[in-house]
């Protein structure tokens, strides 16, 4: 360890994380990478993110509270030194209102006045994976080094019982219906699945319980809903007693790929270089068309890069992914008769 680093060690680090899962998810190596550095470590992070953070943070503090709360919560922490990963001008107004001096991040959005270690973003970020995004940040503050390692333990109790085998499902995605295979389409390849054998759990956020719910309907009794009804300890934990997930562009994608689930990810709107799942194995199907990535929350044509995404290619890929893994499925599904 050199002097820089051991100097390290007597500071107290407050990073303010992305507010979304999945870019939370892909910003784990980088904030793992500051605490090992770091004597003392608080998340300030949207309050249902903190969970992601066990047995990496020190401390918590929510990131979704009135302008005065925030500003409170941080002078009552009293960090040496802020990292934020989170890109908003905002971010950067909060701390210096706090008192913070000490405030290293990307010089985003007009803040960089206010930053006292501001690193250059990278030009384009969807040229490369959002890991190497953060993680580049931590590199450029000295705070990382090497090759990022994406990992999530699982802390909290699977809601999916061990006798069978889990196939996980993300039909929704929260940033807009642009990144989001049909879910009809879903219902089909979920029916085709159960009947090689597998039960199908459908995973996402309380707003995408409705749309999961139709989901699980049109697949049959081989199918449980568990779209907003778990914490992120219990996601994580069921989550990875899938042997295969497929998704779209999603935080719950993230999630598997971190967890060591091989994932078949599905593509339209946006950018796998940016966001694919960061750990193989896992497969990513794509249409390549003129108008994708559009990064669009509404397709305003005829959503063409998801609809020419058929099922049977899904479940030809959710197979050779299942195969991958040591766990066989029974010969025949039960849920079906």
């Amino acid at each position: 360890m050199t002097d820089g680093q051991s100097g390290l060690r007597d500071r107290h680090f407050l990073v303010r994380t992305p507010n979304w899962l999945g870019d939370a998810v892909m910003s784990l190596p980088a904030v793992r990478a500051i605490k090992e550095r770091a004597g003392r470590l608080t998340i300030m992070a949207p309050k249902f993110l903190w969970d992601l953070y066990e047995g990496i943070a020190d401390d918590s503090a929510d990131a979704k509270v009135p302008l005065r709360e925030a500003i409170a919560a941080i002078k009552q922490r009293m960090p040496d030194t802020v990292v934020l990963f989170q890109n908003s001008l905002y971010s950067a107004i909060v701390q210096r209102l706090a008192g913070c001096r000490d405030i290293w991040g990307y010089r985003t959005g007009g803040r960089g006045p206010l930053l006292s270690r501001p690193v250059a973003p990278p030009r384009n970020i969807y040229q490369s994976h959002q890991v190497y995004y953060h993680w580049n940040l931590a590199v450029r503050l000295g705070m990382a080094g090497g090759e990022p390692r994406m990992l999530i333990e699982p802390r909290g109790e699977s809601l999916l019982d061990r006798s069978s085998a889990w196939i996980g499902m993300g039909p929704g995605a929260r940033y807009g219906e642009a990144k989001r295979w049909a879910a009809s389409s879903y219902a089909v390849t979920g029916r085709a699945l159960a009947a090689k054998g597998f039960r199908i759990a459908l995973f996402g956020a309380e707003t995408e319980a409705g749309n999961c719910d139709r989901v699980a309907h049109d697949i049959g009794p081989a199918a449980l809903n568990l779209a907003g009804r778990t914490t992120i300890r219990q996601l994580i934990a069921s989550i990875a007693r899938c042997r295969v997930f497929v998704s779209n562009d999603s935080g719950t994608q993230h999630i598997a790929s971190a967890a060591g689930v091989p994932v078949v990810a599905i593509f339209g709107s946006t950018e796998p270089r940016s966001t694919a799942p960061f750990n193989r194995p896992s497969t990513v199907l794509r249409r390549a068309l003129p108008c994708s990535p559009c990064h669009r929350r509404v397709c305003p044509i005829d959503h063409r890069c998801m609809t020419r995404i058929h099922t049977e290619e899904v479940v030809s890929a959710a197979m050779r992914m299942a195969a991958l893994s040591p766990f066989q499925p029974p010969e025949a599904s039960s849920q079906q008769e």
